[in-house]
């Protein structure tokens, strides 16, 4: 896999965040003005990735010869309760926070959320940050504790939907 950050919100992503969140899991507010202020992160799958899929016995839509953006992310500089931080801030930050962690369905079962994940706080790290802290939907909380992620507050909800926050340090 290779990986890709941009400073503004690729089509890529947004299509894979529409396909997890709003057309899987039914959240309506998908996009907000954190995206603006975010790092995206894009996996893409090349086409030697795809040998994967077809030992998993899974389709694969070879009607494309390039690399397919497979996951995405996003972080930010933020507070430690999760709040972006002021641009004039952001450079110094030691905290930030990952979300919109998502893989495409037919990548699912093939650890790509774990190594997303891990881009994702490889590019913090070069960044300076020390600490990755992220608002985890319950049920993916097991996964981020796998992660290396502990839970550090109460559960509340977003959009109807229990979340929890999680900290890892990333030193």
């Amino acid at each position: 896999m290779r990986y890709c950050t941009y400073d503004y919100l690729p089509a890529q992503a947004r299509l894979i965040r529409e396909q997890v969140f709003v057309d899987e899991q039914g959240f309506h507010d998908e996009y907000d003005h954190i995206d603006d202020l975010c790092q995206h992160l894009l996996a893409f799958a090349s086409p030697n990735d795809w040998v994967k899929l077809e030992h998993a016995n899974m389709t694969v839509d070879q009607s494309t010869d390039g690399p397919v953006a497979i996951a995405t992310s996003r972080f930010f500089a933020s507070t430690p309760k999760g709040e972006p931080l002021p641009q004039d801030q952001a450079s110094h930050a030691t905290i930030y926070t990952i979300g919109r962690v998502a893989v495409d369905k037919a990548w699912r079962g093939l650890h790509c959320g774990a190594q997303v994940l891990a881009a994702t706080e490889a590019a913090i790290r070069q960044r300076g940050g020390r600490t990755a802290i992220l608002h985890a939907q319950e049920q993916a909380k097991d996964f981020y504790t796998k992660q290396g992620y502990q839970v550090i507050g109460e559960r509340d909800y977003d959009q109807h939907c229990p979340h929890v926050w999680m900290s890892k340090d990333l030193d």
